[in-house]
This record gives C-alpha cells, sequence and structure tokens, in this order.
C-alpha cells in the first residue's frame, strides 16, 4: 500500500506544473468570465449548464490549488508557516466579512507562487488577452448585447457588466506587456495600443483609465529611448518601496478630512467623480475593524442592488474596511516587499508596471484583486524565499 502511495506521489510529482499551469489558467479564464454579460442575460437551459460547467471547472481548480499547496509545503518549495498563517488569517477574514474572496485569495495565490514570477506575468498576459478579445468580438458579432449604461454620457459596456471594465482590462494588458516583451517597443505595438485604448475610450467614455493609459504608454516608450529611470540608488528604491504606504496614507487622509461644506474640496471630489465623498462616507459608516466586516456594496451594474450608492472605487480603503486593518497590514507587506526586490535587482519594467498598478489602486478597486494583479503573487513569493533562506541559515 505504501509503495502504492509513494508511486502515485512521484507520478504527481512529474507532472505536478503542468497539471497546475492548466488549473490555474482555466480559473483565471473562468473567473474573469464572471465579469461579462456572456451567461448573465439568458435564461435558456444551455445558460444554466454552461454555469454549472463553469462553476466545477472553478471548484476543480480549488482542488487542484490545495493538493499544489499540501504538495510543496511537503517538498519544502513553501515555507509551512508562512502558508498556515496566510490561511489562518484568510480564514478568519472569511469567517468575519462573510466573503470567500480572502480564502479564495489565498488558495490562488499560495498555489501559483511556486512558479517563476516572468512565467506568472505571461499567463496573466495571455489570459486577459484572451477574455478581451473574446469578449469584444462576440459583442461586435451580436452574441453579448453592448449594454448602453449612460445615456448622458452615451457609455457602453462592450460585453462587460459596467462600463470601465473593458478600460481596465485594457490598461492591465498594456502594463502586463511591458512586463513580458521580449524585444524593444515598435511603432506599430505603440500605435496598435494607442487605437486600442481610444477606440475603448469612444464607447466607455472611462476618462481616469484613459488618461492612465496614455500616460504609461508615453512613459515606457520614454523610458526606452533616454533610460532616464535607475533603481540602483538606495533612496529611489526606498521610494518605491514606499509607495503602496504613502498612497494608503493620501487615501486615509484624503477620506477623512473631506469637507464637503470647503469649495476647494468640493472641487477636488467634482473632479474625482465624488469619489471623496464617499470614501468619507464609508470610512465614518463601517470604521475600524480587526478582521473585516459584511458589507454590501451598491453601485452600477448589469445587475441592479437595492439601496443607497456606496461603492468605493479606491483599492486601500476598501480592504481595510472589507477585511480588517490585519489583513490590510499583511498585503501592504507583500505588496512592499514585491517592489523592494525589483527595485534591487534593477527590473525598472516591472518596477514602472507595479508603480503604476499602485497608483490605479488610488481610483479603480482592482489592486488586491489577484485575477487583474499579480504583482501580488510577486510578494508572496518574495516573503516565502526570505523565510526559506532564514530557516536554511538557522540550521547552519
Amino acid at each position: 500500500m505504501k509503495e502504492k502511495w509513494v508511486g502515485v506521489v512521484d507520478l504527481y510529482g512529474r507532472y505536478s506544473q503542468r497539471i497546475l499551469s492548466i488549473a490555474g489558467s482555466a480559473y483565471l479564464a473562468v473567473a474573469l468570465l464572471s465579469y461579462c454579460l456572456l451567461f448573465k442575460q439568458s435564461q435558456s437551459v444551455w445558460n444554466d449548464v454552461a454555469v454549472i460547467g463553469l462553476d466545477l471547472i472553478r471548484k476543480a481548480a480549488f482542488i487542484i490549488f490545495l493538493i499544489s499547496i499540501l504538495y510543496n509545503i511537503w517538498k519544502k518549495n513553501l515555507d509551512w508557516k508562512l502558508c498556515g498563517g496566510f490561511f489562518l488569517l484568510s480564514g478568519l477574514v472569511t469567517f468575519f466579512s462573510k466573503d470567500a474572496e480572502p480564502i479564495k485569495m489565498f488558495f490562488l495565490l499560495t498555489a501559483l507562487s511556486v512558479f517563476p514570477f516572468d512565467f506568472i506575468l505571461k499567463k496573466y498576459y495571455n489570459v486577459q488577452s484572451f477574455i478581451l478579445l473574446l469578449v469584444i468580438t462576440l459583442t461586435a458579432f451580436g452574441v453579448i448585447e453592448n449594454i448602453l449604461y449612460d445615456k448622458d454620457r452615451m457609455r457602453f459596456g462592450l460585453g462587460f457588466d459596467w462600463t470601465t471594465t473593458a478600460a481596465v482590462l485594457l490598461l492591465h494588458i498594456l502594463i502586463l506587456y511591458e512586463c513580458v516583451r521580449k524585444y524593444k517597443w515598435k511603432k506599430n505595438e505603440v500605435y496598435l495600443f494607442l487605437v486600442s485604448i481610444v477606440v475603448i475610450y469612444l464607447f466607455t467614455d472611462a476618462r481616469f483609465i484613459f488618461i492612465m493609459s496614455i500616460l504609461f504608454l508615453l512613459l515606457v516608450v520614454f523610458q526606452q529611448k533616454t533610460h532616464f529611470l535607475s533603481c540602483q540608488k538606495k533612496s529611489i528604491q526606498m521610494i518605491f518601496t514606499c509607495l503602496p504606504i504613502l498612497f494608503l496614507i493620501i487615501s486615509f487622509l484624503g477620506f477623512l478630512f473631506y469637507d464637503p461644506n470647503n469649495e476647494i474640496w468640493r472641487t477636488i471630489n467634482s473632479l474625482l467623480s465624488d469619489r471623496l465623498a464617499l470614501g468619507h462616507t464609508g470610512l465614518m459608516r463601517y470604521g475600524f475593524t480587526i478582521f473585516g466586516q459584511p458589507i454590501q456594496w451598491i453601485g452600477y451594474s448589469f445587475t441592479q442592488i437595492n439601496g443607497t450608492y456606496n461603492y468605493i472605487d479606491n483599492s486601500y480603503i476598501r480592504i481595510f474596511l472589507e477585511t480588517g486593518i490585519f489583513n490590510l497590514i499583511f498585503y501592504m507587506t507583500v505588496c512592499s516587499l514585491g517592489i523592494w526586490n525589483l527595485c534591487k535587482r534593477n527590473q525598472i519594467r516591472k518596477v514602472l508596471a507595479f508603480s503604476f498598478l499602485i497608483i490605479l489602486g488610488m481610483i479603480e478597486p482592482f489592486f488586491f484583486n489577484p485575477l487583474f494583479n499579480p504583482f501580488l503573487i510577486l510578494g508572496l513569493k518574495d516573503l516565502n524565499d526570505k523565510l526559506k533562506k532564514g530557516r536554511v541559515y538557522a540550521k547552519i
């Protein structure tokens, strides 16, 4: 019996990376599809069958993630204390917030952290590009309805459940392409992204994402031509490392001190599409928690929920309100460690990409979403490697 068990484990070990890679790609694709309207508009039997099938793929992926985590802990590729602590924290946050997302994040981030980070970036780039092209193509051929969400500003969804989703996905694809490309930017690549950004903006009127996309494209092309940025100085490394904490502090102070009776604050709030007022209200209403709390976010989307609009776009305040202070500290540590190590290796393209995602977290809720941000995995990888090295040195 023991020999059979050893044989099964050895067989799994030979194919474990391939199995995990397929499961990771399948889960990312299926989860991203939940942001589109492909299976939300029809009430047919085939639609119900497809939804059940996608749900089975998710569950199968989580089983594979669990097996992979246990296997890699056994093989000492993953630090058992880190995995245990992360699992306990995610479990407590899931319990108190009544939301399964934190425990899902644990399984996805921990399982994929055994891969080389360049491989992870390429996987995210391929999956996100595939989903965006698929949804827009199906929308163009009328398979998915291109819903007009805002008649005043003529904002279409392009097949997604809200107008900004396609633009946000394209910006993430642009950022990931900067990380995975093997050669210098060519003119036709720059023009292709530029045209794509403009076309999606004309349909969605996602102003902030449009500005961020153009700025990032200009910045990476300028960096390629001039090499103006380097992370060899420790002062520059410290600035980038502190970016997540800096934008967290700016978010807190901006929301806390927002005064609707002050004309300057009102002007800034108007420029930010009411983000300051909503953030201030959210902080005052939900306040401080250790392990999070249940929050029903009510915003504009394909599925309308009754109640007063309270949707906060700021990633830092959302994770604080939803999951509590301990979870926020953990992910801030992971992000700071990730960008610190990128700076030490002078990987400028990845530093710029990560920095832009950190800035984007101020105005969009996707920074701590593992479907969009693979750099969360980087920080966890680096933390795991640090603990493993410490364990080896302790033995010596």
